[in-house]
């Protein structure tokens, strides 16, 4: 009984004639191929946007901090620069002090 109820509902359904042109058949199921199914999907489309748009903040705020590093640089004076080279690069030291090294052995 209640099964005959909704089968005449069915039947009784109108479906638009537009609906059965072939080019709208055609246009819709492209649509729903698009939306969720090909590789460019608009999901996969919205997610790789937004990991663009996170790398590009992410790539401002390092451009931001290599500027900033590079001004300090340039604000420090040519002794300290010198002075820093020759202690790091060459072990040299200052009176009354000693310098330590620190050999990593060959892990073998």
């Amino acid at each position: 009984m209640f099964y005959k109820r909704i089968l005449k509902k069915i039947k009784n359904f109108h479906i638009p004639k537009f609906t059965k042109n072939f080019y709208f058949l055609t246009g819709f199921f492209l649509f729903i191929w698009m939306l969720f199914f090909d590789t460019n999907d608009f999901i996969s489309q919205w997610k790789w946007k937004r990991r663009y748009e996170r790398l590009q903040r992410e790539k401002n705020y390092y451009q931001e901090l290599s500027n900033s590093l590079k001004e300090q640089i340039r604000n420090q004076s040519e002794t300290e620069k010198f002075e820093k080279f020759a202690r790091e690069k060459h072990l040299l030291q200052r009176e009354n002090e000693d310098v330590f090294l620190i050999v990593e052995e060959d892990k073998k």
